[in-house]
């Protein structure tokens, strides 16, 4: 392996780490697919417990936890592959309490449309309306409705059988706090929360699952079309589906279905429906797996299954499990591009046209080793690394440095970490170019499209000003970021790795100057 080809390879895993966390609440867009509009708990991974969820018990109460959080269930489910389980004893003068939290997207502000808490129970022995728990709802601003059973008076859980609860968000009163009545959004809800009712100090086990809200007052579509496109590719103990998205207005999810002789299929996993693939681990090679899917709407209607498909896991060697793992890097900045801009996208899913500047730096590195690899072709590569060149040369610079974010509509700065993050970023600007460099020195063609991205990205490089970004002539350290409204505000001086990174591009940021090794 050549060296250009191992730092390329360094650089793809490197580059996995290095998406920006955090951001200002202020700054979220609202969601656009169904799926982020109403579905609050459907988790497709089999684990412990559920990661968004948390709970106490006070003695001589209790109720089972999994390190602090709700357990959940394999072997009992409505929304494959698992469901929490809620097991409890409510004792005089104890308490508890479990919290199934809203998924907190990065990059969305929670929005969920509708009138209607839905959720599917399951009641091993059954549940009568005197032992059922209180439920409430509280949102992302702290207001909270008042608690009603889970269990209608008239409508008791018969023994072992899945029962589907709806709960008008009218039927949840909202208390008063003092003189002010409550605010409660549940647009913006953030816990669905289930707590101690009566002391009769006898054990009783729940299963809950597919928890959402929807809107009641709208038609349900009674017919989807088949999924189509469905594709399988085997690896040495995982296959990974792919096929193509529905454009059903109110298609929230697909259905995954597994069979290992071809004639029975079971669910073994959801995903949402904006997004066109799904891995599934079987845990072994030489075995041979079927699949089927299926698309479900808003409200439960699912669609016939799509064309079987199959095929069988091998072992792999070494090079082919590298292989593996950089496909699926690559198959981040190639398929989840912005489809403007060609642009990294933050975070999937996120904001559909937050495109990160630093994180394409990356993207263009992992389009070569791409194109070394063999998935896609020479051209292919060229053409989406010269859509973004012209991008770039459109989109806000200042004094020559992009800033963190952009959107990748329009071109324009997005403060999304806060007020004073408006401005460049020399950072990410530096990500970028090093990706920039690394394909002004592999496409070295003489053909029109290799020609142009050569000399863009010479113009680009040698545009950032990265002698400004001291301060001040005096100054030992370049700085961080720099806002055309606030200046110097953040004053983040570079230090360490990235001082050193900064003083390398500062001594090469010559348009005559060699293309670095």
């Amino acid at each position: 392996m050549t060296p250009i080809k191992g730092l390329l390879r360094l650089l793809i895993v490197l580059s996995v780490h290095c998406i920006g966390l955090g951001a200002t609440k202020d700054m979220r867009p609202l969601p656009d697919s169904n799926y982020d509009k109403h579905v609050v708990f459907d988790p497709s991974i089999v684990a412990a417990s559920y990661f968004d969820s948390g709970g106490f018990a006070v003695s001589p109460s209790s109720i089972d936890l999994v390190n602090g959080r709700v357990p959940l269930d394999s072997n009992h489910f409505v929304t494959p592959p698992v469901s929490l389980r809620m097991r409890w004893i409510s004792s005089y003068g104890g308490d508890w309490q479990l919290r199934i939290h809203a998924p907190a997207r990065y990059g969305l502000r929670n929005s969920f449309i509708g009138d209607t808490l839905s959720l599917w129970v399951y009641a091993p022995f059954g549940l009568s309306y005197k032992d059922s728990p209180y439920l409430y709802l509280d949102d992302t601003n702290g207001e909270g409705t008042t608690s009603i059973r889970l269990v209608a008076l008239d409508k008791p859980l018969p023994a072992a059988e899945w029962v589907h609860v709806t709960l008008p968000i009218s039927s949840f009163k909202a208390p008063k706090s003092g003189t002010e009545e409550s605010n409660f959004d549940l647009s913006h809800l953030a816990d669905v929360v289930f707590r101690q009712c009566l002391d009769d100090g006898h054990e009783h086990t729940l299963y809950i699952d597919d928890i959402q809200v929807y809107q009641s007052n709208v038609e349900a579509t009674t017919s989807l079309l088949p999924p189509h496109g469905l594709t399988l590719k085997a690896g040495e103990r995982h296959f990974d589906l792919s096929w193509t998205i529905g454009d059903a207005p109110d298609l929230l999810r697909y259905k995954v279905y597994r069979s290992f002789d071809g004639v029975t299929y079971v669910p073994v996993g959801v995903q949402e429906s904006n997004v066109s693939r799904f891995t599934d681990f079987v845990g072994q090679s030489n075995r041979t797996v079927y699949y089927k899917i299926s698309a479900i709407s808003s409200f439960g209607y699912e669609s016939p299954p799509s064309a079987p498909v199959s095929g069988t896991t091998r072992p792999f060697t070494d090079d082919e499990l590298l292989t593996m793992v950089q496909e699926a890097c690559f198959r981040y900045y190639w398929e989840g591009a912005h489809p403007q801009c060609g642009m990294a996208l933050e975070i999937i899913p996120g904001d559909k046209n937050l495109v990160a500047v630093g994180g394409t730096g990356f993207g263009v590195m992992a389009l070569i080793v791409g194109t070394e690899r063999g998935f896609i072709t020479r051209e292919q590569c060229a053409r989406r690394i010269l859509k973004i060149l012209r991008f770039l040369k459109a989109a806000d610079r200042f004094h020559g440095a992009w800033p963190h974010f952009l959107d990748g509509r329009t071109g324009r700065a997005t403060p999304y970490f806060g007020t004073y993050d408006d401005g460049g970023d020399l950072v990410e600007t530096s990500f970028l170019i090093q990706g920039l460099l690394a394909a002004r020195s592999y496409f070295d063609g003489i053909n029109e499209t290799e020609a142009e991205i050569r000399a863009s990205v010479t113009r680009l490089w040698s545009g950032v000003e990265w002698d400004w970004y001291r301060q001040s002539p005096a100054s030992n350290f370049l700085y961080w970021h720099w806002s055309p409204d606030f200046g110097w505000k953040i004053n983040h001086p570079l230090i360490g790795w990235n001082e050193t990174l900064m003083a390398y591009l500062l001594a090469v940021a010559s348009p005559t100057h060699p293309v670095p090794p």
